[in-house]
């Protein structure tokens, strides 16, 4: 079996977008060279990057008071620990913790509930050692049989996980004492990091009264304390936080403010601290203000178009391929974005090994080619929805470009707006009547995890698309070597925008305004706040 060096594929997933540097807060040293990882940075101070001209960060972070983070929809407890949520991005960063941490910029992982790690010389096996002394917050101690269950929980189908898939490779985990884990996986995983990322460390005892809304226990910096419907959710500080000193703030409260207008007049008045999923065009309105922060966000999603392939006429790829063409990926960043972001064919940044720009402008907008392929298979008018989740505000603009486009072509199509907590189940089980609108993310990590982690491309997938060559390309994509790496990828690029499944028209990253007091603000490599960092002036 070959050898892959984690290293060597890190330095091709790394991405230059992040420039931050995350806490590495181990204290152990275990593992050097390529086949572990050593925790040697721990105690290494918190860096935290605002993107204010002119403003100086305080070297000296404050402990206590109290900060309010809206957002425009409400939690959904439902999928909480499990599975994946944009509006679950800040509970899932104040209420638990993970294994790893990957830093921004260059992927390495960093010490969080491990301390150090070593795998196998085939890296067919990895050995975590876990942090003593970290306790729940229900006053529990964490232990390995912590690691067994929620791995074996995102494994589970019903539990609709994004991990699942790459979950799947662990074959067997053993736990032979309360601070060991030995994790046995089907291949070479040297990107099991990747899965870490996401995997948030639930308390086994509390997941079912969660799911009904009475509150989520991790071992994370701050406990959930109350929470309204549809109103607010408060934080307040773990008193037992492993990390001393930590988290600086007394209390968070994250209200629900669906409309984008009161959420700018909440920042103006001081009502609120951060806006999180601001229109783009707040962003412009308020950029280069000394009363506001601009944080330094990685690069962490690709907007695109989603089709079902099942439904007709979508299960012809001549009309997904005219689709390509409607879609002025342009107007859309200039227009909806407001110039934060990078039109795209391929659902990498612009910054990632795993992009190639001359594939990246193969369905350049094009209404004479949609007709042509349109009448080449032989549509000449057709009626579809475009599905819609009301959180994500640039996915309907896309829509609604993509609409008047889809017009002049003889497709009427409606667009439908629908609660988060509704899209979501329709996205994991392709239930989409036909085409949607969305972000996808997975895309800043190595190449294979956007095909093993993301719902819209993973199998089975929100398109309802497989076929054995693309499920040989993902296999390829996944163990090729360092110097296959980048050909493997290029051809999955290739079949990506020859399949015409989804289709990518720009990558950007989550958009962010915080009030000038707010200090701290600082990002993990795929681009959700760290809450413990946080402080105010």
């Amino acid at each position: 079996m070959r050898t892959i060096n984690r290293r060597r594929m890190l330095g091709f997933a790394a991405t230059s977008s992040g420039t931050l540097l995350l806490a590495a807060c181990g204290d152990g040293n275990k593992g050097n060279g390529s086949n572990a990882s050593s925790a040697n940075t721990a105690n290494r101070a918190p860096s935290v990057g605002q993107a204010t001209p002119g403003r100086a960060v305080s070297p000296a972070p404050k402990r206590g008071g109290r900060l309010t983070y809206v957002q425009n929809t409400d939690v959904t407890p439902a999928s909480i620990p499990f599975e994946g949520n944009q509006s679950n991005t800040l509970t899932y960063s104040a209420i638990y913790d993970t294994l790893t941490r990957l830093a921004p910029g260059t992927l390495q992982p960093q010490p969080v509930l491990a301390t150090s790690w070593e795998f196998s010389p085939d890296y067919s096996q990895i050995t975590l050692h876990l942090r003593p002394n970290v306790k729940f917050h229900s006053g529990r101690a964490f232990t390995s049989d912590d690691v067994v269950f929620n791995i074996n929980a995102v494994q589970q189908k019903e539990n609709n996980s994004q991990l699942r898939v790459i979950a799947a490779a662990i074959t067997k985990i053993e736990a032979p004492d309360p601070q060991t884990v030995l994790l046995h996986f089907d291949q070479p995983r040297p990107t099991i990091f990747d899965m870490f990322e996401y995997l948030v460390i639930a308390d086994k005892e509390t997941i079912a009264s969660g799911k009904q809304g009475k509150g989520f226990i991790g071992t994370g910096p701050f406990v959930w304390k109350d929470w309204t419907p549809n109103d607010h959710l408060i934080f307040e500080r773990n008193p037992d936080y492993w990390q001393p000193g930590l988290p600086y703030l007394d209390q968070i409260t994250l209200r629900v403010v669906p409309d984008v207008q009161t959420q700018l007049i909440d920042l103006q008045t001081g009502t609120a601290d951060i806006a999180a999923n601001i229109e783009p065009k707040t962003i412009k309105q308020l950029q280069g203000d000394n009363k506001y922060v601009v944080p330094k966000v990685p690069a962490n999603r690709a907007w695109y178009v989603g089709i079902n392939v099942k439904v007709t006429p979508f299960n012809d790829q001549r009309v997904r391929q005219a689709i390509a063409y409607l879609i002025d990926r342009q107007r859309f960043v200039d227009t909806v974005l407001f110039g934060f972001g990078d039109p795209t064919d391929l659902p990498w940044p612009v910054d990632s090994p795993a992009n190639n720009p001359t594939l990246a402008t193969q369905y350049a907008y094009d209404p004479q080619k949609a007709k042509a392929l349109l009448s080449a298979a032989g549509v000449t008018s057709v009626s579809t929805d475009i599905t819609v989740s009301q959180l994500y505000i640039q996915a309907q603009g896309l829509a609604t470009l993509l609409q008047q486009e889809l017009a002049n072509v003889g497709i009427n199509a409606t667009i439908t707006k629908i609660e988060h907590a509704q899209y979501v189940p329709i996205l994991t089980n392709g239930g989409f009547k036909g085409l949607w609108t969305a972000p996808v993310g997975f895309n800043m990590l190595h190449p294979s995890t956007l095909f093993q982690q993301s719902f819209p491309y993973r199998v089975p997938n929100s398109s309802n698309f497989d076929t054995p060559e693309y499920r040989n390309l993902i296999q390829r994509v996944l163990t090729a070597p360092d110097d296959q790496q980048k050909a493997a990828t290029d051809d999955m690029n290739r079949y990506l925008l020859d399949a015409a499944f989804l289709l990518p028209a720009a990558t950007d990253r989550v958009p962010v305004v915080a009030r000038a007091r707010v200090q701290g603000m600082t990002y993990t490599a795929t681009g959700a706040l760290r809450p413990e960092l946080l402080w105010v002036q």
